[in-house]
């Protein structure tokens, strides 16, 4: 995958941004092809509505941190020990984010 390419555009989690990015690439008549940096909250969310409204879209979400999706809200009962182990608080792996969304996740 090049990066490089004017083929892709980068934009941010925002999902009104990258519906307009694919609404104009589809009027060209060209699959579209997103790039999203930042994964939890906002970026998986876009990634995962951006999904929905175009199957065929090609999508990429680039995510420093390790973990696609978590449970920022269990973070205080991790923190006082009601929850013991912090898998607990992740919701989607990388593995499990492209098996449900056929997206691609790239962590660290």
């Amino acid at each position: 995958m090049d990066f490089g390419s004017k083929d892709y555009e980068l934009v941010s989690a925002g999902t009104r941004l990258c519906y307009a990015t694919g609404r104009r690439n589809r009027e060209k008549g060209a699959s579209m092809k997103v790039v999203i940096v930042g994964g939890v909250a906002g970026g998986a969310t876009a990634a995962a509505r951006l999904r929905r409204l175009d199957e065929s879209a090609e999508i990429v979400v680039f995510e420093r941190s390790g973990y696609i999706s978590y449970a920022n809200c269990g973070l205080p009962y991790y923190i006082g020990g009601t929850i013991a182990d912090k898998s607990a608080l992740t919701l989607q792996t990388p593995e499990s984010f492209r098996a449900r969304f056929n997206i691609d996740v790239r962590v660290r």
